[in-house]
């Protein structure tokens, strides 16, 4: 199995789509949210993340097609670890040869509480890539939009 780590995504991402012979029939394993599309075939889905090349404003969420039978089970936007099989195939999706990928196996990512934050006492939450830092400071409260963070990458100091 390859496991391609959170922060290796986007390099992975690229590599496998320039690059059909170094994964063809490979197994990997990541970290990734759900998007359905109704126009994509039944049981297919686009397990993937955003990605930023330059700067903000280029933003967008990056996946390949996934086939998976029990698709019903997932809602819309869920983190899940997937582990799939990589085959090449030509797909109107791509308009030619592109990476489908077949789950193996779908396990869905835990989510994170804060609680017994002490009176007086706030949260400050830093978004940096994809991972959320959080800290408490005294006094005022700052807060980061953690909808499109796993959480797996969540870190408390």
């Amino acid at each position: 199995i390859i496991d391609i780590t959170d922060d290796d995504y986007g390099i992975w991402y690229m590599d496998a789509a320039d690059d059909k012979d170094r994964y063809e029939g490979k197994t990997v394993r990541f970290t990734a949210r759900i998007m359905k599309n109704r126009k994509l075939p039944k049981n297919f889905c686009v397990p993937g993340r955003k990605a930023m090349t330059c700067c903000a404003e280029d933003i967008r969420f990056i996946g390949f097609l996934c086939k998976y039978p029990e698709l019903d089970n997932l809602k819309n936007g869920d983190w899940v670890t997937l582990t799939a099989n990589m085959h090449y195939e030509r797909r109107r999706e791509y308009g030619g040869v592109g990476p489908v990928l077949y789950a193996t196996e779908v396990v869905a990512c835990g989510s994170f509480i804060l609680s017994r934050i002490p009176f007086g006492m706030s949260l400050n939450a830093y978004l940096k890539g994809e991972k959320v830092w959080l800290l408490i400071w005294k006094k005022k409260l700052f807060s980061a939009k953690a909808a499109d963070v796993p959480p797996s990458s969540v870190r408390g100091f």
